[in-house]
């Protein structure tokens, strides 16, 4: 992949406490997925668990959460591996184009998909969304956990939402669930303090974007695609430059669409868009500096 992908495990270094023994020492060719509802530990269980397995042999961390994702951008899905130990790891993301599952759930469920069929690693650790908060969302969790078929399924917290999403799960012999309480070290992101760092990860990552032109007559185009004949309609845009497999190559900010050359002008870290077979429109506008609208 071109772009420089700035981010990675090494972000978030503080230990989960109480982790449950068989988890250490689960088995090569499994993977696990946390689940819970915002503010609960996940992230740090799951790099915990990282981290540990990493003594026994390959390990993959797959991020599920689009808005606040600990090793790529946010409106991103990535997968992390470790495949030798003076290696650097092997990053695959795709673009979802929005900090949140909601109305995105066809392209979140296809993409988390992917991106584990695509894990060489022998254990895989999965770190979901936190998209709990009412019917929909619990619906979207209890499909995708039936899509991935983990091992085990680690359920943070007691709220009745886990519950239900453990519910069709308990009684079949393939899959283990097991349910932890939330550690009192927890603390809540308040909503300005989530959205600070989606500014953060998006600036730097555009920090040493350059202005390119990709004529749209040689890629697909889809996703929320603008209006290009609306003056203003692309400005701004955030957009996945997709590669091969529809893995993204790198993100871009869309400026300008000449409708002469039925050209794109975008702003992105990308050294070539040699790569590109598609560009996705997402749903969010991002300026340059990381600041959403």
């Amino acid at each position: 992949m071109n772009a420089e992908h700035r981010g990675g495990m090494a972000e978030r270094m503080v230990s989960y406490p109480n982790m449950p023994e068989p988890l250490l020492n689960l088995p090569a060719n499994r993977s696990v997925y946390v689940v819970g509802g915002p503010d609960t530990g996940k992230t740090t269980f799951c790099s915990t668990l990282y981290r540990r397995w990493l003594e026994l042999g390959t390990v993959g961390y797959l991020d599920c959460d689009c808005g606040q994702s600990s090793i790529a951008q946010p409106a991103t899905l990535a997968l992390q591996e470790q495949i030798a130990p003076d290696a650097s790891p092997r990053l695959l993301r795709r673009f979802i184009g929005s900090t949140s599952p909601a109305g995105h759930l066809l392209p979140m469920l296809t993409s988390i998909r992917r991106l584990k069929d695509a894990a060489t690693a022998e254990r895989l650790v999965i770190d979901s969304s936190g998209f709990l908060e009412d019917p929909a969302a619990i619906e979207f969790q209890i499909n995708l956990i039936d899509c991935i078929r983990p091992a085990v399924i680690v359920a943070l917290g007691r709220n009745q939402a886990v519950g239900a999403v453990l519910s069709p799960f308990r009684n079949e012999s393939g899959i283990e669930t097991l349910r932890l309480e939330v550690p009192d070290t927890v603390r809540a992101k308040p909503v300005p303090q989530r959205r600070d760092h989606r500014r953060q990860r998006f600036g730097a990552y555009f920090s040493a974007a350059r202005r390119q032109q990709l004529p749209l007559d040689r890629v697909g185009v889809y996703g929320r695609v603008p209006n290009f004949l609306r003056p203003g309609s692309v400005t701004y845009r955030l957009c996945g430059l997709c590669a091969e497999g529809q893995f993204l190559d790198a993100l871009a900010i869309a400026l300008a669409y000449d409708a002469t050359a039925k050209a794109l002008t975008v702003l992105t870290p990308a050294r070539s868009l040699d790569a590109v077979v598609a560009v996705r429109f997402g749903a969010l506008t991002v300026t340059p500096d990381g600041e959403e609208r």
